[in-house]
């Protein structure tokens, strides 16, 4: 169905129309760190439409895919724990965050996966699609002093596979692979594999 889960009503007709048994919820606006309006629209109201549906459709598990930057551009601990507090610093933080606080709320059987960045065929966002987009256009880049764990989109798959069977109990998980890497490496990294002058 193409749509967007900000329209109730494409919600409702997905949920009559498919009758779900689970529901992994993976929309997102993230692309314009300036369109306050679109986040909140599809992070905030898109997933309440879809918590509603999944209520009124009385489902089983609902999966939440929830960003690491709901603890900050800058972590205050390494390696990050769940109890690590909840400080996001962008639109699109902000808004999945809300998002992961209204499903909380709803009473579902809920497991959120704060994930690292994922990786893997097809990836149009984050850090290396990025880097290569801009330098490939000639465009500059904002390289950030920070380090981010990874995960490939297989493993994560594996994960939701394995949630979707019953493994976990409800509540906050991350997803990532226990490593992390230097934005400024990858950065460098990327220079060095298309053949450009830093």
């Amino acid at each position: 169905i193409e749509g967007t889960i900000a329209d109730a009503n494409v919600v409702n007709e997905a949920f009559a129309s498919f009758q779900p048994d689970h529901v992994v919820h993976a929309a997102a606006s993230y692309k314009d760190p300036d369109d306050w309006v679109e986040d909140t629209r599809t992070n905030v109201q898109g997933t309440v439409n879809v918590v509603d549906a999944a209520k009124a459709a009385n489902l089983g598990r609902f999966i939440y895919f929830q960003t690491a930057l709901c603890y900050g551009g800058q972590p205050l601990e390494q390696p990050i724990t769940l109890e690590h507090p909840i400080r996001p610093e962008s639109s699109y933080a902000i808004s999945k965050t809300a998002g992961e606080q209204y499903i909380a709320l709803s009473g579902l059987e809920f497991l959120s996966f704060r994930l690292a960045n994922a990786y893997g065929p097809r990836n149009i966002s984050g850090p290396l699609p990025t880097f290569y987009q801009r330098l490939s256009t000639g465009k500059k880049c904002f390289v950030m002093n920070t380090r981010r764990d990874f995960i490939y989109v297989d493993d994560l798959v594996d994960v939701v596979l394995k949630a979707l069977d019953g493994a976990g109990s409800s509540g906050y998980y991350h997803v990532s692979s226990g490593s992390d890497f230097a934005i400024k490496e990858l950065y460098d990294e990327t220079v060095q594999a298309m053949e450009l002058d830093d």
